[in-house]
């Protein structure tokens, strides 16, 4: 496994069409289940990084197929680009599965709204996150 200290990913322009290579990557790389990583990227973005040619943004500015917020994405990320867009979604993951366990579902919940959000005012839209989560990675377990 790739240290998450000192890995940080390249600046190649990678397309749509490398979305399945990049989520194995880095699922890979950083230890996580991939149907977790393709789960999140559905629930997220429908699985995409641009809409009409322009990068998907959220109206709190979350950007790209993992819809970060650049603010909270790891040091030297860009993740207007897809590979680190995946990468760091990744790496956070990573992050957060430490934090409460290997596969453990409240990670998703704090990716969606945070650690302390997930159980303050955010904690429904967390719930619901986190079911839609589930229930994708259940579709993708059965298939």
């Amino acid at each position: 496994m790739l240290s998450v200290l000192t890995y940080a990913p390249s600046l190649y322009k990678y397309v749509e069409k490398d979305i399945p290579y990049l989520i194995e990557k880095y699922s890979v790389s950083y230890g996580i289940d991939n149907r977790y990583i393709y789960a999140l990227a559905k629930i997220e973005s429908d699985t995409r990084h641009t809409m009409k040619g322009k990068l998907l943004t959220s109206k709190k500015g979350a950007v790209g197929i993992m819809q970060i917020t650049p603010r909270f994405a790891p040091e030297n990320y860009q993740v207007e680009l897809l590979e680190h867009n995946i990468a760091g979604a990744c790496r956070l993951m990573y992050g957060l599965f430490k934090y409460y366990g290997k596969g453990d579902l409240r990670a998703f919940e704090a990716y969606n709204c945070g650690i302390s959000g997930r159980k303050g005012k955010y904690k429904k839209a967390a719930l619901r996150f986190r079911s839609k989560i589930s229930n994708e990675y259940h579709r993708l377990t059965n298939n």
